[in-house]
């Protein structure tokens, strides 16, 4: 899956408990999106990148916590200057579904999208209302394209522009949905590859263990760069997290979560991170801190956020992302050049500074960049060391 672009930027935005990726060009200013529950923090993102031509909006399934702001970014992108309006829209066939059939896959098997979208209906948010106003956006002379690969073939996803060259489509394929769709609305989630000719970022939406079994029938999964599915819940079984691990092989792993659903969600799950210590050359970013990683994890909140913004401002940045929660990494960007980089947060800046604030963390510290820093809190092990 070689592509056209050699200088790519993949950046998981601070949203809280949800996924709102960007992906981006700086060369060509381009940018696609994948999902959005926050349309502030994308807006100020493509500002930060000088982004002029959002070339689509991606929905990978269609759970309110990966979509709910949607049509708030599809409304305000005249308020990045000199963006052009987003061109295209695309997602798979359960936006056609019926409110009943909807309510059935609704569920997942933690009940977190159930939750979630109940907690935003008392913000007076209404799942059929955003959904009317995408699909009549889409109506108004706009394009909208359907997820599934029709032959089975990963293929770059079909938007305009270059950027959409580096973003391979590998699953779901059609023939698998109506099976799919009875192992839950999370295992139709549109799973994306994006590669340039040496790196390469695996992005798998909120795939359970059943539908990461169809992905894996694809060839070539291994990734630089892992988007550990649904937050890093869901995934209970040693056998199973082995399995994706062993697969992507990836050396860095991101997990979108969020402090505030923590005790509802359990999210990550302790086997997820039991599983990631057998990987000790794995380097794990969450965006937030979870009371796992620190009891009353929110005592530490404005502390740990003071930290990032001098850090951001040092670099000409504002800090981008959710104000509620505890950021750990927040705003996590990497770069796809001649190799993977995280950009955003520094690593030793993060490792050594932020990460010893959370008495529990589960991340692994180099005892060497530790060092370094002279970061606060007791010296960390490695696990390698435990």
């Amino acid at each position: 899956m070689d592509t056209l672009s050699d200088n790519l930027k993949v950046a998981f935005l601070d949203v809280g408990q949800g996924d709102t990726i960007v992906v981006s060009n700086p060369t060509t200013y381009e940018a696609i999106v994948i999902d959005c529950i926050n349309a502030n923090a994308v807006l100020d993102y493509l500002t930060q990148e000088k982004i002029k031509y959002l070339r689509g909006i991606l929905i990978t399934h269609l759970h309110s916590d990966h979509f709910s702001e949607v049509d708030y970014l599809l409304q305000r992108y005249n308020l990045v200057p000199g963006l052009n309006e987003c061109e295209s829209v695309g997602f798979n066939q359960i936006a056609d579904k019926k409110k009943d059939e909807y309510e059935m896959l609704l569920h997942d098997g933690d009940d977190h999208a159930f939750y979630y979208e109940r907690l935003l209906e008392k913000k007076h948010w209404s799942r059929s209302s955003s959904i009317r106003t995408i699909r009549q956006w889409c109506k108004d002379d706009k394009p909208r394209f359907m997820n599934p690969l029709v032959d089975g073939v990963p293929r770059p996803i079909r938007f305009e522009g270059d950027l959409a060259q580096s973003i391979y489509l590998i699953h779901p394929y059609a023939l698998d949905m109506p099976e799919l769709y009875t192992k839950g609305l999370n295992n139709t989630s549109t799973a994306l590859r994006i590669s340039n000719s040496h790196a390469s970022v695996l992005l798998t939406g909120d795939l359970e263990p059943a539908g990461w079994k169809e992905l894996r029938k694809v060839k070539n999964l291994e990734s630089d760069v892992l988007k550990f599915p649904h937050h890093g819940g869901a995934w209970t079984k040693e056998e199973d997290i082995d399995d994706l691990l062993n697969t992507v092989k990836p050396s860095i792993v991101i997990i979108s979560v969020g402090s505030k659903g923590y005790n509802r969600y359990k999210h990550p799950n302790a086997e997820v991170f039991e599983a990631l210590k057998k990987h000790p050359n794995i380097h794990l970013l969450c965006t937030q801190a979870t009371n796992r990683c620190h009891p009353h994890v929110m005592t530490q909140q404005r502390a740990v956020r003071d930290l990032l913004t001098i850090q951001a401002d040092k670099n000409g940045q504002k800090l981008i992302g959710s104000k509620r929660g505890c950021p750990c990494a927040g705003t996590i960007v990497v770069e796809l050049s001649t190799s993977a980089r995280v950009i955003q947060p520094e690593t030793t800046f993060h490792q050594g500074t932020i990460i010893p604030n959370f008495a529990n963390h589960q991340c692994l510290l180099r005892s060497t960049v530790t060092a370094a820093m002279g970061g606060p809190g007791e010296a960390v092990k490695t696990y390698a060391e435990e």
